[in-house]
């Protein structure tokens, strides 16, 4: 169940939207890395990964809600599709490794929300001082 105080107005649809906002960057994600080389390489992933999630976070950034569900939130679509399509040999299956993949697509959402969040604190702070 997720908190819905007045502090946190973290509802179920503010949840829905960064779980889809994270399935839509697959759409960017998944054509881009294969176009630089991702069906034979993992490098691209790496790159292509943490830029398309960044750029998420600062998107979502502006939303209400705790900065690490949003990126737990955005991730579970990506940390799904490596699941999924991981077969039976690999490491995948390993705690470690979800918990890498879980980090590899939240981290980069994590800063893009918070470098949206302190833009916004910014401008908010600033006073306009006549002189």
């Amino acid at each position: 169940m997720l908190p819905q105080s007045k502090d946190n107005q973290y509802s179920r649809a503010v949840f829905a939207t960064d779980v889809l906002a994270g399935a839509i960057s697959l759409f960017v994600i998944i054509p881009v890395a294969m176009a630089i080389g991702g069906f034979s390489f993992i490098e691209p992933w790496l790159i292509v990964i943490p830029a398309a999630m960044l750029i998420t976070g600062i998107a979502r950034g502006g939303s209400f809600g705790n900065i690490w569900i949003k990126a737990v939130a955005m991730a579970i679509p990506g940390w799904l599709l490596v699941v999924a399509t991981a077969s039976g040999d690999t490491t995948v299956h390993s705690a470690e490794s979800k918990l890498s993949g879980m980090l590899t697509f939240a981290s980069p959402v994590v800063l893009g929300i918070w470098l949206r969040r302190l833009r916004t604190r910014s401008t908010d702070s600033k006073v306009d001082i006549k002189r």
